[in-house]
């Protein structure tokens, strides 16, 4: 028989001890901290849906109600868009406590490439007007195995942070190849680019490039990464 003997005075295992339910402590107080944050995350979010869909049918109908002037026009147009930008955001925050709750099921199924661009660009239309957008798609592509909604979410917060972070009337293409058993989807633009040291970095959720404009929460390039990684891809 072999014995292992371990000599400790009585303060050194109390002190040890209280170490450890310490640490076991401040763990379990993180994961509650955690998962209240995204319960009250979501319900935010949730919640603020209803108001931001009454305001943008509100502003949608106005002009139904009668002949508008130019400044009534104008402050409509920016009603519109400032509701949807906000219900962009909320939309990215919901995303966002779903990819850290664990919470997207993707359901993969064969998808049309050139339909997923059509459609992506298509959803985002409004966004992208000031900018050419330039496809390049290899003829006869097979399908792929992909879950449609995710990716065309994760195509469509690329192309809209090129067109944030590039001036109008710049290019903007969208770049299809197959490579090996993968097919990449690359969206490249005309900006300043990502400076190298923040390249590790700048897929984290609320990290923003120091080249960025003000406003947005560093969440379109997470949640890119997040809705990529879950279906297998990268």
């Amino acid at each position: 028989l072999t014995y292992f003997v371990v000599t400790l005075t009585v303060g050194q295992l109390t002190t040890r001890l209280r170490a450890h339910r310490d640490a076991e402590l401040q763990a379990k107080l993180l994961a509650e901290s955690e998962k209240l944050g995204r319960t009250l995350l979501r319900s935010v979010s949730h919640e603020l849906r209803t108001p931001i869909a009454a305001i943008k049918s509100a502003a949608h109908t106005l002009p139904s109600t009668g002949p508008l002037n130019k400044e009534q026009e104008s402050l409509v147009a920016e009603i519109e868009s400032a509701s949807a930008r906000l219900n962009r955001v909320v939309q990215s925050l919901l995303s966002a406590a779903r990819i850290q709750s664990g919470q997207v099921r993707p359901k993969l199924d064969w998808c049309d490439i050139p339909d997923l661009v059509r459609v992506t660009l298509s959803g985002i239309k409004d966004q992208i007007y000031s900018h050419r957008i330039r496809i390049f798609l290899p003829k006869d592509i097979p399908l792929v195995k992909a879950d449609f909604i995710l990716t065309e979410q994760a195509l469509a917060n690329l192309v809209v942070n090129a067109v944030t972070y590039t001036n109008p009337g710049t290019p903007i293409e969208i770049i299809g190849q197959l490579e090996n058993d993968f097919f990449v989807l690359t969206v490249a633009d005309e900006g300043p680019g990502i400076p190298a040291d923040q390249l590790e970095r700048i897929f984290d959720p609320f990290q923003r490039g120091g080249t960025t404009k003000t406003g947005g929460l560093g969440l379109g390039l997470a949640i890119v990464k997040g809705f990529i990684e879950v279906q297998g891809g990268k």
